[in-house]
């Protein structure tokens, strides 16, 4: 009996691994929901698409950051996702409106 169960899910196993899948089709689409009236709406922004220059200037500052334990900063994204990329490093300058990181 225990023969036909592992006969069977090999078979199984063979089947699902030859099952050919669909090449090309985008990824599905994310769907983020915010409720009516949540104050996250105020930050969104809508423009239309345009070109424009991006600058490749990189200013280097020098500086020092000190915990004070007496003044807590909490940051926190407006939507959900997954940390791909930190921009800055422990003991780095930063400064207000300066990304820290990417989010997918």
């Amino acid at each position: 009996m225990n023969s036909v169960r592992i006969a069977g899910l090999i078979s199984l196993w063979a089947i699902m691994a030859c099952t050919a899948k669909p090449q090309g089709e985008p990824p599905p689409a994310r769907l983020i929901v915010l409720p009516t009236g949540s104050p996250m709406l105020a930050e969104i922004q809508v423009e239309s698409v345009a070109s424009a220059e991006v600058p490749t200037i990189e200013v280097v500052a020098p500086g020092k950051l000190r915990a004070d334990p007496n003044r807590l900063a909490r940051v926190e994204l407006p939507v959900t996702g997954r940390i791909t990329k930190v921009l800055v490093a422990v003991g780095d300058s930063v400064g207000e409106g300066q990304p820290l990181m990417e989010v997918d």
